[in-house]
């Protein structure tokens, strides 16, 4: 893990997440001595699920190399105003953040090239939840004070009615015809 979350060589150093970050509370349940251990400890309960670690991952990847980069904050000393930063960040990064397609397939790419290209939308919700996760458990183990993201008022799913909501499950699990059948089953009883 810690040398996806190594700094990346093509971008000047803010902040060395490894000497000046760590738990905010000395009663912290978790056994990490800065950022990128306890995103480790957060990892581990994925590693039984491949493609959730990898996304998380990369979101996670992402979040730290912004941290190093450029908000030059540790995970704990983040404001609601620099998540702001961060997230306006992953709508519109910088060229230099950015790789190609072909790069990622012949894994040529740069450490600090976490972006193909702005987030879209179903992108940018997943990486708001997967940090929104990140912090609940790092929250929940007394790593950090509080989960920012709360204090937040952005656009993912969770903003969505509860139709659309429900309409959006049921299109990944069934094909249109067979929504339709198991409808008119249901009228008929």
């Amino acid at each position: 893990m810690y040398e996806i979350m190594s700094p990346a060589d093509n971008l000047p150093l803010k902040i060395d997440l490894r000497a000046n970050s760590g738990p905010y509370s000395q009663t912290c349940m978790i056994n990490a001595k800065h950022d990128l251990e306890a995103v480790d400890k957060w990892l581990a309960r994925y590693q039984d699920k491949p493609a959730t670690y990898k996304a998380y991952v990369k979101e996670a990847r992402r979040l730290l190399l912004w941290c190093m980069h450029v908000g030059a904050k540790s995970l704990a000393n983040l404001t609601v105003d620099d998540l702001e930063e961060f997230f306006a960040f992953l709508k519109n990064p910088p060229k230099d953040w950015c790789t190609t397609r072909g790069e990622l397939r012949q894994n040529r790419y740069n450490k600090g090239r976490a972006f193909i290209g702005p987030l879209s939308d179903a992108a940018f919700a997943f990486n708001v939840r997967a940090l929104n996760s990140l912090f609940n458990i790092l929250v929940k183990s007394d790593y950090m004070r509080g989960n920012i993201i709360n204090l937040m008022r952005v656009s993912t799913q969770k903003n969505m009615d509860l139709d659309d909501r429900r309409y959006q499950v049921w299109t990944r699990m069934l094909e249109d015809d067979e929504w339709q059948a198991i409808l008119k089953v249901i009228k008929e009883l």
